[in-house]
């Protein structure tokens, strides 16, 4: 993807204040908006068509520069059930399904 500059309000010259005025373009597919989409691991599926998806990602400690294992947990919809614990699976941002999802199900990648 290119980060390319876009106009803006403030008229700071810094690279500081450069940061807030990059957009990412990509073009979403049919004229829809643009979807996250996320790898994680199934780590529940004890609800009905409900998924809880583990995403992790290594971050910088902000003090000690250690890099530490951090996890992201999402809960997707799975409407035909068809992924179990410990799947590597894809999910997309969606609309809200209902209180906490808010990622539906692409693809199960892999079986554990």
């Amino acid at each position: 993807m290119k980060r390319d500059q876009v106009a803006c309000s403030c008229d700071a010259v810094s690279r500081r204040f450069l940061r807030f005025c990059v957009s990412v373009k990509s073009k979403p597919e049919k004229g829809g908006t643009l979807k996250q989409t996320l790898i994680g691991i199934v780590t529940s599926t004890k609800s009905s068509k409900t998924l809880r998806v583990e995403v992790p990602r290594k971050v910088r400690h902000p003090l000690y520069g250690k890099i530490v294992s951090q996890r992201t947990v999402c809960h997707a919809h799975d409407e035909k059930e068809e992924a179990q614990v410990d799947d590597r699976v894809e999910i997309v941002e969606s609309k809200p399904h209902s209180k906490l999802k808010r990622w539906e199900l692409v693809k199960v990648l892999s079986r554990h």
